[in-house]
Order: structure tokens, then C-alpha cells, then sequence
């Protein structure tokens, strides 16, 4: 079994500041930052997951959620880039009609997620759950999955999902579940980030999208990960560190919390040297 990146392997660099703790040389190792990289792709999806649990847990903990799946319509199933440009503009004006439901406004996250055909659908978490309980339609606890899926799809929203997606262009093959509540806010939007986070990492690096488009989005009041602040201090890229430079100052790695050593340097007599990509 290969084991997993513990670094980018596209990039090498290290980010160094003088200020950032002061009386060392603080360093930080860059990374591409693409879906498509085996390392980044799961510090992207960490980021994210990171970043909605600390959203919705803390300050959304009042919302309602629902979880959305949209499809490509069979048309367009053989280039799967095609599936991907209707679904673009079908969830742009399915949004507007979610949006209505909701007074004009909801929050929302959404992702795309590449069917085995290679044609792409939409699975959505939107705060839309009062209007789904308004219906008092009551599913039973205690079913088989496949039996809840069958009541859900006779729910009144999913039926009118169902007639928006085919107004919108999308696939008749659409679905709507109302996320369960927890003894706490906290804990339905712990499982409301569990229902979208696990499409992040999933056959992600395998998803071809076309330049400048996002495999997710999300509404203006959820946002993305926010880089942390640089606080005034100071960086510059080092492409190396040899053990001179920690003998003048010590080095600090500052995702690992320690000092760099002479074990660091391995072979090349150089930070980061080739094994620290194996």
C-alpha cells in the first residue's frame, strides 16, 4: 500500500519569516494548492471541512438544513464537460427558485461529484429545512435506507423539485433530504457538514474541470477558507536551508511545532532535500 504525500511534490519552496516568531527563523512549506494534487487535495478538503464546522456549528447553528442532489439530463451524458455547463446554469437559476422559497434569502454549500459515466451532478446542503417541515409530512425513524430514499422522493418539496429541474434543464433524476435534528444546534450542523464533506476528497483528484471554474460553492454569508492573516509579518520564499543556517539561528517548521534538526538534512546535506517527498 503507497503511503500518503506528506508533502506538495509540485512545489519545494518554504516560505521563511524573521518576525513570525520572533528569535527564530520560521518556516513553512508552499504547495500548489490543486484538487488534483494527491497532498493538496486532502489539505483543501481539510481546510474546507475545517471551515464549515467552525460556520455552521458556531455561527448558523440555528439553521435548518436540506440536502439537495441535482443531475445532468441524459442528453448530455456523453461529454461529460457538457453535463458540467448545464448543471452550471441549471443551479444558477434552480438557486433563484430555492432563493424564493426562502424569502429571498438562504445559505447554501455546493458540490460537484463526477457520476462512474464520467457525466457530473450537483449535491447541495441548503438552509431550507423549515419550509421542508411545513408540509408536516413525517418520515418514519427506523427505516432501511432504500426505504427512507422511496419516502423522501414522495415528500411534496422532492416532487416539486423534481418539476424546478426539469423547468431549469436539469435531469428528472433529482432528490431532497431534510437533514436530521441532533439534541443541538451544534450537532445538526456537525451532520449537515458530515452529509457535503465527503464529497470533497471523493474522486477529486480524477475530476477534470475546466480552468477558473470551482468545484464548489458556496452562499456570500458561508464563504471560503480564509488564509490567516500574515499579521504584518514579513515572508520570503527559501528554496533551501542547509545546517549553516540553522547553526546562525534556529529554524522553526511551523506545521510540524519544532525546531529543524540535523536528521532534517538527510543525505543532501539540504532542507527539504527528495526524501522528504517520499
Amino acid at each position: 500500500m503507497r503511503k500518503p504525500k506528506k508533502y506538495c511534490p509540485k512545489i519545494t519552496s518554504l516560505l521563511a519569516s524573521s518576525d513570525f516568531k520572533p528569535g527564530y527563523i520560521s518556516l513553512a512549506r508552499m504547495r500548489c494548492k490543486q484538487w488534483s494534487c494527491e497532498y493538496c487535495s486532502t489539505k483543501n478538503a481539510d481546510m474546507w471541512r475545517a471551515h464549515l464546522l467552525e460556520t455552521l456549528c458556531n455561527q448558523m447553528s440555528e439553521k435548518k438544513w436540506i440536502f439537495v442532489t441535482l443531475t445532468a439530463p441524459s442528453w448530455s451524458h456523453k461529454n461529460p464537460l457538457d453535463s458540467l455547463r448545464v448543471l452550471k446554469t441549471a443551479w444558477g437559476k434552480m438557486y433563484d427558485k430555492l432563493r424564493y422559497l426562502g424569502d429571498g434569502r438562504i445559505s447554501y454549500v455546493m458540490v460537484y461529484e463526477t457520476h462512474k459515466s464520467g457525466s457530473f451532478h450537483i449535491h447541495a446542503l441548503v438552509s431550507l429545512g423549515e419550509q421542508y417541515d411545513l408540509h408536516e409530512v413525517e418520515i418514519v425513524e427506523g427505516l432501511s435506507r432504500q426505504e427512507r430514499i422511496r419516502e423522501e422522493k414522495r415528500h411534496p418539496f422532492c416532487r416539486w423539485l423534481k418539476k424546478k429541474a426539469v423547468d431549469v434543464k436539469a435531469g428528472w433524476v433529482c432528490h431532497v433530504a431534510r437533514i436530521q435534528e441532533g439534541p443541538t444546534g451544534g450537532d445538526n450542523a456537525r451532520l449537515a457538514v458530515g452529509y457535503v464533506s465527503k464529497y470533497l476528497t471523493k474522486g477529486s483528484r480524477g475530476m477534470e474541470m475546466p480552468k477558473r471554474w470551482r468545484r464548489l460553492g458556496t452562499s456570500q454569508d458561508i464563504g471560503s477558507p480564509k488564509t490567516k492573516s500574515k499579521g504584518g509579518f514579513s515572508w520570503a520564499v527559501r528554496h533551501v536551508v542547509t545546517p549553516d543556517d540553522t547553526k546562525r539561528i534556529d529554524h522553526y517548521l511551523i506545521s510540524e511545532g519544532r525546531l529543524l534538526e540535523p536528521s532534517d538534512f538527510g543525505d543532501t546535506g539540504m532542507y527539504p532535500g527528495p526524501e522528504a517527498d517520499e
